[in-house]
């Protein structure tokens, strides 16, 4: 799943860093007022794009733990939004994804106990690590009740 389209990937690849985290911050700040709203058309391009920049940011930086840590929560936002949106598996295959792109990762390494992995499993905690980074307070996920009679 990519939200950008092939275009703008090519021309955001030739940015320096410094302006694709200015792009990705610009995206998300836009994305909290439609996210607030529960306006998740408006809000899954914005954030979905703002994920889509991470690896250029991860690959410019070579791996420091600043982008490291946006490019978690960017997953774990989308993820957030995706759910929101109806779109359970995708949600999944996002936490999946960033489980597996930081597992071996710097992150990874200085975070105590597997921490990483934790976070990836623990809705509180994804919202904490939110707010902590974009000031933004994540929606709880809802499921359906499940009747067994």
């Amino acid at each position: 799943m990519t939200f950008l389209c092939p275009q703008h990937h090519s021309q955001l690849q030739r940015m320096p860093k410094h302006a694709l985290i200015g792009c990705w911050l610009r995206w998300m700040m836009a994305a909290e007022p439609h996210y607030l709203a529960r306006g998740w058309d408006r809000v899954l391009p914005l954030v979905g794009s703002a994920y889509d920049l991470t690896p250029m940011i991860c690959q410019q930086s070579r791996g420091d733990l600043f982008s490291q840590r946006i490019a978690f929560v960017s997953a774990v936002f989308l993820s957030n939004v995706l759910h929101h949106s109806g779109r359970e598996e995708e949600a999944d295959r996002v936490l999946m994804s960033a489980n597996t792109q930081l597992a071996g990762s710097q992150l990874a390494a200085v975070e105590p106990d597997g921490e990483i992995g934790k976070i990836l499993s623990d809705e509180p905690r994804q919202r904490q690590l939110v707010a902590q980074y974009l000031n933004i307070e994540l929606h709880q996920r809802r499921y359906p009740e499940r009747r067994v009679h």
